[in-house]
C-alpha cells in the first residue's frame, strides 16, 4: 500500500506543478492583454465565456456555433461535478495517522469540503485514516469513529460519493482500486466522453468494466443494470481480430527506426533450405473438399492468382469494416463482443456434443465388440464340441490340439502315393483393417 501511495504522490506532484505553471502563464497573458487594451476585468473567466458568446452573436457559421454550444454544455457539466466534489466531505473531520502522508491527504480532504484535525480528540473527529493493521500505540479505539485505510479517500474522490466503509476498515481486505483514467466509474456523461477520447488515443489501455465499478454505479444509481455483469468479455477487450489488430498498432516514424546488428541482418537475409518431405500415408480428404480440388485441377485454377475485381471487393470490404470499428461506441463494441462470445459458446457446445457422440459411438462399438466376440467364441467352442462328438475332429497324440480327421486322411493317402498335399495359404489379418491403415 505504501508503494501504491508513493506512486500517486509523485504523480500528483507533476500534475500540480503543471497546473500551477499553466495558471501562471494564463494569468500573465490576461494581465498583458489588460495593459494593452486598457480595460479592467473583474473576472477573467467570466469575460472569456462572455467573449465566446459575443463572437457567436456577432456572426458565426453553424459549425462554430455548435462548437461554442458544446463547450458551454461541457463547462456546465464540469461546474456541476465540481460542486459535488467540493461538498463531498462537508461536515466530516479526519484525523490522519503519522504513517500516512498528511500533506497530500489534507489537500484532498480540504478541497472536498472536509476538515483535518491535528490532535486525536474523539469528540471532534468522525474518521481516522490509518495505514497499518492495528492502531498505533497509545491510541484508543472508540466506537463512534470510523477507522479507514487511505484508499478510502481516493475511492470516494473518484466515485464522487461517500462510499460505505465496509471493506476499508483497518485489518480488512481492500476492494480492488479502479483507475478513473481507464473506465468511467460514475457512468456520467462527462466521464464517458473522457473515456471515449482516451480510447481513441490509446485503445489498448481501456479495459473492461470490473465488478467493483458495477457496485459503485449501483450505489450512485440504484436503477443501474450492468450489460456484462459476469465479465465474459474481459478477456476479449485486450484481444483484437484480424481486421482490427493493425488499427491498434501505431505507425512507425523515422525516429522509431532502430539499426540492426550484423547477426540480425544475416538472420534476415538467410534463405530457408527447403527439404523434401515424404508422405507415408494416404491423405483422406472430405468428399466436398476432394470435389473442390478435383474441379480446380480440371479448370487449371489450382494456384491461379486472385481476380482483380475480387481483390478490390475484398479490400473495400476490409476498409469498410475498419472504418465501422473505428467509429463505433463503447456500447456497440461491447454488444459486438458479447455476440462473439455467444457464437463462440454455441460453437463450443456443438463441438462438445459432437465429441460426446463420437465417444458414445466408440464406447458402444467397444462393448458390442466384446459381447459379439464372447458370443462368437462360445459358438466356436460349441461347433468344436459337436465336431468332436461326430468324429470330424480328434485330439493329437500329446493331447494339446485338435486334428481334422478328413484332412489327415487325405494327407495320408497323398503320402502313400508319394505326393505332397497342397497346403492352403493362411488368411491375411491386415484385410480386416481400414484402407488408410493398410
Amino acid at each position: 500500500m505504501l508503494s501504491f501511495l508513493e506512486f500517486y504522490l509523485e504523480m500528483m506532484k507533476f500534475v500540480l506543478f503543471k497546473l500551477e505553471s499553466d495558471l501562471a502563464r494564463d494569468e500573465a497573458d490576461r494581465l498583458a492583454a489588460e495593459d494593452e487594451e486598457g480595460v479592467t476585468r473583474a473576472n477573467a473567466e467570466d469575460f472569456a465565456n462572455g467573449g465566446a458568446l459575443a463572437v457567436l452573436d456577432v456572426g458565426a457559421n453553424g459549425a462554430q456555433a455548435k462548437e461554442v454550444k458544446e463547450a458551454e454544455s461541457k463547462r456546465s457539466l464540469m461546474g456541476e461535478e465540481l460542486h459535488k466534489v467540493r461538498e463531498l466531505f462537508r461536515g466530516l473531520t479526519f484525523f490522519i495517522s503519522r504513517e500516512v502522508p498528511s500533506r497530500r491527504f489534507a489537500l484532498v480532504i480540504n478541497a472536498c469540503g472536509g476538515r483535518v484535525a491535528t490532535d486525536y480528540v474523539p469528540s471532534n473527529i468522525t474518521h481516522v485514516v490509518v495505514d497499518r493493521p492495528a492502531l498505533p500505540p497509545g491510541m484508543k479505539k472508540h466506537d463512534q469513529l470510523e477507522y479507514v485505510q487511505p484508499q478510502y479517500i481516493f475511492d470516494c474522490l473518484n466515485a464522487r460519493l461517500m462510499l460505505p466503509v465496509t471493506g476499508y476498515r483497518i485489518g480488512e481486505e481492500l476492494p480492488p482500486h479502479v483507475s478513473p483514467f481507464s473506465v468511467s466509474i460514475t457512468n456520467s456523461a462527462e466521464d464517458n466522453a473522457a473515456v471515449e477520447q482516451v480510447k481513441k488515443d490509446h485503445p489498448r489501455i481501456v479495459g473492461y468494466v470490473p465488478a467493483r465499478v458495477h457496485e459503485i454505479r449501483k450505489l450512485i444509481n440504484p436503477s443501474y443494470s450492468a450489460v456484462d455483469p459476469e465479465g465474459k468479455v474481459a478477456h476479449l477487450e485486450g484481444e483484437y481480430s484480424d481486421e482490427e489488430s493493425h488499427v491498434a498498432v501505431p505507425e512507425m516514424d523515422m525516429e522509431d527506426d532502430v539499426s540492426l546488428s550484423g547477426d540480425e541482418l544475416a538472420e534476415a537475409r538467410r534463405k530457408p533450405a527447403w527439404q523434401e518431405e515424404e508422405v507415408t500415408e494416404e491423405v483422406q480428404r472430405p468428399k466436398l473438399s476432394a470435389f473442390k480440388v478435383k474441379k480446380q485441377r480440371e479448370m487449371n485454377l489450382m494456384n491461379a492468382p486472385t481476380n482483380e475485381v475480387v481483390a478490390r471487393r475484398r479490400q473495400a470490404l476490409r476498409k469498410a469494416q475498419e472504418k465501422s470499428r473505428q467509429t463505433e461506441t463503447s456500447e456497440a463494441r461491447l454488444q459486438r463482443k458479447m455476440s462473439e462470445v455467444k457464437r463462440q459458446e454455441a460453437a463450443t457446445r456443438k463441438m462438445q456434443l459432437q465429441v460426446a457422440r463420437k465417444k458414445a459411438a466408440r464406447f458402444y462399438k467397444m462393448i458390442s465388440g466384446v459381447v459379439q466376440g464372447t458370443a462368437k467364441k462360445a459358438a466356436t467352442l460349441e461347433a468344436k464340441a459337436k465336431h468332436i462328438a461326430e468324429g470330424k475332429l480328434h485330439k493329437t497324440e500329446d493331447g494339446k490340439g485338435l486334428v481334422n480327421t478328413r484332412l489327415e486322411a487325405r494327407r495320408q493317402r497323398a503320402e502313400a502315393k508319394g505326393k505332397k498335399l497342397k497346403e492352403r495359404k493362411a488368411g491375411n489379418p491386415y484385410k480386416k483393417l481400414p484402407k488408410w491403415v493398410q
